[in-house]
């Protein structure tokens, strides 16, 4: 048997059954020598042509595949010539139109056809319908949803012969009619098929392909009885005779084949059965193993009871203080109100106020010494003594509550797995009264996430009938090198991609010299299908080399990179064509992301900003799914030599210099957790951070930008350290009114703390009537870097601060609020850093509670309506979502708190808008700056304590009214309203209700 007959044996029996019947029929009207020019209706995958090579075959679908024979189109309204082809063949694909259409689709076969129709499929019989009914039914049981086109099979109603006929005796057509696939054959068949879709492994697929090529080559010869599963029509044109197909009756049939198939089936059958047995034994070991690992664990947990349970005490104590003096300073604050509204008593209403700053000091110390008691009891939980202790259930914090009986924590290990259950503890980690919220469990939550989002029968319906109105259908190669991948894993990866939803793809795979068998194998049974591009490289030439060679041999328009351990979810490649249908021009997309847990479970949702070329610098946050077009990438010269483990990360780079990306807010990506995996751990590919940093230090070069890259506050992440500006002169400008404590600690912090030495602070007097702070106002400008301004009218924070600006010197303007004070001493040269850069507006810096939680690490549009603050109240060890919080990045807006701007930027917006006295000023003066074309950059390298709660400047009482804050906000929204719901540097899957960026559920 020659190969090209041996590959065709390998195709499934259904594939072959179809084709090898059609072939016969078109072969038995040939004469001799006689080449035919053939139309496919419905020719999805190009299988006629294996058959008929020497036959020129047009395949119409309405999926356009690239393939140069393909034309996209629609079968009941042919874009062809009357009799244009000598021959118009459909297989399995009148049921599969709506009835009322049926009768268009064939009268557009007979206009176009030459010669004569093959018209292949099952028809109406009573047996027939009973067992598509039944193998539906049995794929649902399997599956909980239905069969896609055994439901339309059930839903439209298999055609009838004598509808068939009679249009083509109309047309005067002679019939010719014969049968393939007995029912109970095809019964059988069919119902193996669909079991195993459903447990799908390389043994079980090797087994199907035997059991398939024994049916082929030894069953269907005979497998030809009237009144089979599938009629064939021949219907000629003029007076052409066929010639007669010799096939014998099925009662023929040596009794040892039949036996032998019967063997075949039974053979595969154990194999599903041993690959289930196989699974179900993996579960029962690993829950063993895990039983007796919690069990020597709980006696471990119960000794650390008593100390958790001092430690609470502790706490409760300190929380029970706090609480009391807050207490104690609202009845203070009540007191004062009421003494100054009376003429008469502002004497004692100034004692009063003195008490109140008292307490206010007394709880500034009470709360550094909780911060010292929560620093003990970190070093706790940080010794490797309490981490082995507390393995199984990874406790932390002082706070946890602590597993009760291992019989619980193993009923969350076999329902949800090992990480399950580390997971579980780790989301009361931070759950302490300390925090003003609880911090959210992202994974508990992106479960409920899921099961409000999950793709369903209906739902796919719906977007296959959406991408028949795309107009833009263009190939997708799928790119995957490989490299020693585990077969099991492979077939997974490959799976994800054969179930697209949208099928205009290919899959091309690169054996980067793996040198396993297994593997081999494997690849050589994908070969056969037209689909897959296997191609092997005889030595290991590195992930670079092997997605280059993929590249060039890949023939859609745009690739998709994909890891061999990785998947894509149903879906994928349709939300990729919905978005270059959005944006024709795309040149590079990527789209938000997951992660796979070795047990099976979803965790670790990734939802990104739209693109932010400082926040790429800082994390490569867009990674997967990447998708370019294939040309584009082409003119960056491919993926370049020399940045292994981060050719992505450098494409990305030089990639941003030309186009800007398209952000698709849809999760289609899944990496996998496994060893070696850089989703499992950054710090398991070093090598990957190395190339990192070489492929920034290009990037840099390149735009002529003068700097370096240092590694980030969080694993996988950087620092770009720009050469800070020359001789550049800040003014610091800084409103108050009374509070001389907080005034005088912010500018002792900014005097000792900071760096950069060219500096003036203005202090911008608010009306200050405590005598205590008009003697530090009058003596503070001894120091010639210091001077007191009046603003004598009312508050207005944009007024004060345009105010000084008009009187600044500097050529960069610091707006600083006088209830803060710096932490680490580079923190204006940090700012600074940034605040140089041509297309920079507005810097923020992170803003801490003096408990050491986040007040602010940028502004997030939408939240509580207009604007919230980011990661607000995430502990600062925390690296937050997606270490966020410890990265330069862009955000829409960042907080007057502290904020640093080049002078002629300020000037270039007009400054902040009067019309904001009290709220959303800086919200408003960033969202200006964004439509001159400026960003606004969040930095967490300058670190500052802010003491929001004790606010500098107070409005005065009709200001503080409600009626003058609310026109605020309906200002903000009428200028900003599309903006406010739809923030570029967030996700629409996450919640505007919080700051802490939990999901949107």
């Amino acid at each position: 048997m020659s190969s090209h007959n041996n590959s065709i044996m390998k195709l499934s029996f259904s594939i072959f059954t179809r084709y090898r019947s059609v072939a016969d029929h078109v072969n038995a009207l040939r004469r001799r020598g006689e080449r035919f020019t053939i139309l496919e209706v419905g020719g999805r995958g190009n299988f006629l042509k294996r058959f008929l090579p020497q036959d020129q075959i047009t395949i119409l679908d309405v999926d356009d595949s690239g393939e140069e024979n393909y034309v996209k189109g629609d079968g009941r309204q042919l874009p062809f010539k009357n009799r244009s082809f000598d021959l118009v063949v459909s297989t399995d694909v009148l049921e599969h139109i709506p009835p009322g259409d049926r009768k268009k689709y064939l009268k557009e076969q007979v206009r176009v056809c030459k010669t004569a129709i093959i018209l292949s499929g099952p028809l109406y019989q009573p047996d027939v319908a009973r067992l598509e009914k039944k193998s539906n039914d049995y794929y649902r049981d399997l599956t909980g949803e239905e069969h896609p086109w055994l439901k339309e099979h059930v839903n439209y109603g298999l055609p009838k012969a004598e509808d068939i006929e009679a249009i083509f005796t109309k047309h005067h057509l002679a019939i010719t009619k014969s049968w393939n696939q007995r029912i109970d054959l095809w019964s059988q068949m069919v119902l193996i098929d669909l079991l195993v879709a459903t447990a799908y492994t390389l043994e079980v697929e090797k087994a199907f392909l035997k059991l398939s090529h024994h049916y082929n080559s030894k069953i269907f010869p005979f497998d030809c009885d009237p009144g089979g599963y599938r009629t064939i029509y021949t219907a000629i044109r003029g007076d052409r005779v066929p010639k007669t197909i010799a096939r014998k009756p099925y009662q023929t049939i040596d009794p040892w084949v039949a036996e032998k198939f019967q063997q075949s089936v039974f053979n595969l059958l154990m194999t599903i059965q041993r690959h289930h047995l196989g699974i179900i034994k993996d579960k029962d070991r690993h829950i063993s193993v895990l039983s007796n690992l919690l069990a020597t664990q709980e006696s471990a947990l119960s000794a650390q009871q008593d100390l958790l349970k001092h430690w609470e005490a502790t706490i409760s104590a300190q929380t029970s203080t706090l609480l009391e003096k807050e207490k104690l300073i609202k009845d203070q604050a009540t007191m004062i109100a009421a003494l100054e509204d009376t003429q008469g008593l502002r004497k004692e209403a100034l004692i009063e106020r003195q008490k109140k700053e008292a307490y206010q000091q007394k709880l500034v110390e009470l709360e550094h010494q909780f911060a010292e008691l929560n620093q003990q009891l970190h070093s706790i939980y940080s010794s490797k003594k309490w981490f082995l202790i507390t393995r199984v259930a990874s406790v932390y914090s002082r706070l946890i509550r602590p597993v009760r009986s291992a019989r619980i924590a193993l009923r969350v290990v076999r329902s949800e797995g090992w990480p399950g259950l580390e997971r579980k503890m780790k989301q009361r980690r931070y759950s302490g009264s300390q925090y003003p919220i609880s911090l959210p469990d992202i994974n508990a939550q992106y479960r409920t996430w899921l099961k409000q989002h999950q793709l369903t029968a209906e739902s796919i319906t719906s977007l296959q009938k959406t991408m028949r109105s795309f107009k833009i259908q263009p190939k997708i190669s799928v790119i995957v090198p490989l490299y020693k991948t585990p077969v099991p894993i492979l077939i997974e990866t490959v799976a994800s991609v054969r179930e697209q939803i949208y099928r205009n793809w290919e899959l091309v795979m690169v054996d980067d010299g793996s040198e396993s068998p297994e593997l081999a194998e494997y690849l050589s049974l994908l070969k056969s299908q037209p689909q897959y591009k296997i191609i092997s490289l005889t030595k290991n030439a590195g992930i670079v080399q092997a997605s280059n060679t993929a590249l060039k041999h890949a023939s859609g328009q745009y690739v998709a990179f994909l890891d061999h351990d990785d998947t894509l979810t149903p879906d994928a490649l349709f939300r990729v064509v919905e978005y270059i249908n959005k944006f024709p021009k795309a040149d590079w997309l990527y789209s938000d992301e997951d992660k796979i847990e070795a047990d099976g479970g979803r965790c670790d949702p990734y939802f990104k900003s739209d693109f932010a070329p400082y926040f790429l610098l800082s994390q490569m946050y867009p990674c997967h799914l990447a998708v370019y077009r294939r040309k584009f990438v082409e003119s960056l010269g491919w993926l370049r030599n020399g940045y292994d483990g981060s050719q992505d990360y450098d494409l990305a780079l030089r990639a941003a210099e030309k186009t800007k990306p398209v952000h698709i807010p849809f999760i289609l990506y899944h990496w996998r957790k496994i060893d070696g995996s850089a989703a499992k751990a950054q710090l398991e590919k070093p090598y990957a951070n190395k190339t990192a940093f070489a492929a920034i230090r290009d990037a840099l070069k390149r735009r002529k930008l003068s700097g370096h890259v240092e590694p980030g506050l969080r694993p996988g992440t950087f620092r770009v350290r720009y050469d800070p500006p020359k001789n550049a002169f800040v003014s610091i400008i800084i409103p108050t009114r009374n509070q001389v404590k907080l005034l005088k600690s912010c500018i002792q912090s900014i005097i000792t703390k900071t760096r950069h030495k060219d500096y003036e602070i203005i202090v911008l007097d608010n009306r200050s009537d405590d005598p205590s702070a008009i003697r530090y106002l009058s003596a503070v400008t001894k120091d010639p870097r210091i001077r007191v301004e009046k603003y004598d009218f009312p508050f207005n924070f944009s007024a004060i601060n345009n105010f000084g600006a008009k009187l600044a010197k500097g050529d960069y303007l610091l707006f600083l609020n006088n209830d803060t004070e710096v932490i680490n001493r580079d923190w204006l040269t940090s700012m600074l850093e940034l605040a140089q850069l041509k297309d920079v507006g507005a810097v923020g810096a992170k803003l801490l509670y003096p408990n050491n939680t986040i007040q602010h690490a940028g502004v997030v549009l939408g939240i509580g309506g207009i604007a919230g603050h980011s990661h607000k109240y995430v502990p600062k060890d925390l690296p937050g979502y997606f270490s966020q919080k410890d990265l330069i990045r862009e955000y829409s807006a960042v907080t007057a708190g502290c904020l640093l701007i080049q002078r002629k930027k300020f000037e270039a917006v007009g400054g902040f808008d009067e019309a904001y006295a009290i709220a959303f000023n800086d919200v408003d003066f960033c969202l200006r700056l964004g439509q001159k074309g400026y960003r606004c950059l969040y930095t967490p390298y300058a670190e500052l304590y802010h003491y929001e709660s004790v606010s500098v400047g107070q409005p005065d009482t009709s200001a503080r009214n409600k009626k003058h804050y609310s026109k605020e906000i309906n200002l903000m929204r009428s200028r900003w309203g599309t903006l406010l719901k739809n923030d570029p540097y967030y996700n629409p899957n996450l919640s505007l209700e919080r700051e802490d960026f939990s999901l949107r559920i």
